[in-house]
C-alpha cells in the first residue's frame, strides 16, 4: 500500500493563504502579513550574550517535530538593527525552525534601543521558556551588570524571593561547579555547598567525591566546613608572608627626626601585636 507523502509545514493552508497576501516591505527579501511579517532566514542574527548557551536536545527536537506537523503557532519577535533583525524572543523556535526549512519566519517586529531590547529578551527568557539553572543565573548577573537591576528589584520584577536569585548567582561563582550543573553532574544545593570553596584544588576534590556518589548532603556540608577553615588559614599564611615581604623591604633612612619617632611608634605596637600573636602558638 502506497504511504502518503509526510505533510511539509509549506503545504499547510495557512501559509498558502500568507503568500497570496503578501506584500513586499521596505527591506528585499521581508513580506509584511497583518502584525507579523515573514523575513528571509539570512536576514535574522541572533542577540549577543544570548542567555541560553546550551539547549536541551530532546526538547529542541520535540518543538522541532510540532512546528513539522502543525506549524509555528508563535511568531519569534525581533527587533530591526539597519538591514538586518535582532532576535529578541523565540530563539528556540528559530533554531528548529531553520532545522526544518530555508523559507522565511514568520516575525513580530518590535521597535526597542539596545537595553530595552535585552532587557526583554532576558526577562521573556526567564519567564516563558525553561533555562537550565546555570543560564539562569547569567541572566540575572546581566540584568544586574550591564541594565542595572539589584537583586531586590529582580525579585519584585520576577515574582521570586531574594534567597532564591542570590542562590543562583552564587552557581556562577566557580566555572567548574557552572559546568557541573549545566551538565547534570550535580544538583542545585550541593553547586551552593561547593560554590563556598575558594581552594580550587579542595574544591575538585569534593566535587569529584559529589560526582561519584562518595557524599551525603550531611557529609558534604561537613567536608564543605573544613575546607572553608582550611582556605582561612591559607589566607591569614599568605597574608603574614605579605607583611613579612613588606616589612622587610621598608627603609627608614632620610626621615626626620620627628617622623622617626612616628615610625617608631607605629613599630613598636606592630611588636606588640606580633607578641600577642606568638604567644598564642
Amino acid at each position: 500500500m502506497k504511504q502518503n507523502p509526510k505533510k511539509s509545514i509549506n503545504d499547510m493552508a495557512v501559509f498558502q493563504d500568507i503568500r497570496n497576501l503578501l506584500v513586499p516591505s521596505e527591506i528585499a527579501g521581508t513580506h509584511v502579513y497583518k502584525d507579523a511579517r515573514l523575513i528571509d532566514l539570512q536576514l535574522i542574527k541572533i542577540t549577543p550574550n544570548q542567555p541560553r548557551s546550551t539547549m536541551n536536545k530532546a526538547s529542541l527536537e520535540e518543538l522541532t517535530q510540532s512546528i513539522e506537523d502543525i506549524g509555528l503557532m508563535q511568531p519569534i519577535v525581533v527587533r530591526q538593527e539597519e538591514n538586518f533583525f535582532r532576535i529578541v524572543a523565540g530563539h528556540r523556535r528559530f533554531e528548529a525552525w531553520k532545522s526544518l526549512t530555508d523559507d522565511p519566519i514568520p516575525c513580530i517586529v518590535r521597535q526597542a534601543d539596545e537595553i530595552q531590547a535585552m532587557e526583554q529578551s532576558l526577562i521573556e527568557n526567564i519567564q516563558r521558556e525553561k533555562l537550565n539553572e546555570v543560564d539562569e543565573a547569567r541572566c540575572y548577573r546581566i540584568l544586574m551588570d550591564q541594565i542595572g537591576y539589584t537583586i531586590e528589584k529582580l525579585a519584585q520584577q520576577l515574582h521570586k524571593s531574594v534567597g532564591y536569585i542570590d542562590s543562583r548567582l552564587k552557581l556562577l561563582r566557580h566555572n567548574d561547579i557552572a559546568q557541573a550543573v549545566t551538565d547534570g553532574s550535580i544538583g542545585i544545593f550541593e553547586a551552593r555547598e561547593l560554590a563556598k570553596v575558594d581552594n580550587d584544588n579542595a574544591r575538585a576534590s569534593l566535587l569529584d567525591k559529589v560526582i561519584q556518589k562518595k557524599l551525603d548532603r550531611d557529609s558534604l556540608k561537613q567536608e564543605v566546613r573544613k575546607a572553608i577553615g582550611k582556605d582561612i588559614q591559607q589566607l591569614k599564611i599568605s597574608q603574614m608572608e605579605t607583611l613579612k615581604t613588606k616589612l622587610g623591604k621598608l627603609k627608614l633612612s632620610g626621615f626626620d627626626e620627628v617622623t622617626k619617632q612616628h615610625a617608631r611608634g607605629i613599630l613598636l605596637e606592630i611588636q606588640g601585636i606580633l607578641t600577642d600573636l606568638l604567644n598564642c602558638y
